[in-house]
């Protein structure tokens, strides 16, 4: 299942270059996305894989000029992401033509694609909020009191849903250590994923080019139509790789 939510990492990302290069009307060129595979919920025993992104809201030439995207309708880029989880779930048989028929005449899908809390560039605690839920740890030992006496674990979550709505999970020492393996991922798996303007090869070319000395030759053309930043010599800082 890890390896699937990986795989639709890709997907995600194609289909919001997609999406980019239709609104903002250029077919060369690269969008900005970090993405964050979460295995964990609540609480640590939950096993439901699923992925955390950021993403530019816009579309970036090769070199450094960054197209700010329009306020437009994001109503095609739901329908695309649909699709494509449709299509992945398909492919593994979980469901078929008619049921997907049938889902699609929903009213209400299930599938949102939301940017009515934009966060601006000057608000550093927004982005970083932001960017530390993109990647966080499965549990937080503050949650965690071990009982001696019954050699039990209590771990504090956030209040569940449902009839036995509680915000602490009970465990031996044996159900916890069971419960927080689990999530530990296969040897030398990338548990973050960086595409675009953010990905390694994208950083090591514009350091590059820096080096060098090289003007992007398009970069008056882009300068021209008022909307662009200039982010050509920006570089991210260095990802820690997580340590398990």
């Amino acid at each position: 299942m890890i390896e699937r939510c990986s795989q639709n990492s890709v997907n995600v990302h194609t289909k919001l270059l997609t999406f980019l290069k239709e609104v903002v009307g250029l077919q060369e060129g690269v969008s900005g996305v970090v993405m964050g595979i979460h295995t964990f919920g609540a609480s640590p025993e939950r096993w439901p894989p699923h992925l955390h992104a950021l993403a530019t809201d816009g579309f970036f030439k090769d070199k450094g000029t960054f197209y700010v995207m329009k306020n437009v309708d994001l109503k095609p880029l739901e329908d695309l992401f649909r699709a494509e989880v449709f299509k992945m779930l398909k492919k593994a048989g979980k469901i078929n033509d008619e049921l997907i028929n049938k889902l699609l005449g929903w009213k209400h899908s299930g599938f949102s694609v939301n940017n009515g809390v934009p966060i601006k560039k000057e608000d550093k605690d927004g982005r970083e909020a932001v960017a530390q839920y993109l990647m966080y740890n499965v549990f937080n030992v503050e949650n965690v009191t071990y009982i001696e006496k019954t050699g039990k674990v209590i771990y504090h979550c956030k209040m569940q849903k449902g009839k036995n709505k509680k915000n602490f999970m009970v465990y031996t020492g044996e159900e916890f250590i069971a419960a927080i393996t689990q999530h530990i991922p296969k040897k030398s798996f990338q548990m973050s994923r960086h595409y675009g303007f953010y990905s390694n090869k994208s950083r090591g070319m514009r350091a590059k080019v820096e080096q060098m000395g090289i003007e992007d030759p398009d970069k008056e053309i882009f300068v021209e139509h008022g909307k662009i930043i200039d982010v050509s010599k920006y570089q991210p800082k260095k990802v820690l790789s997580l340590t398990w």
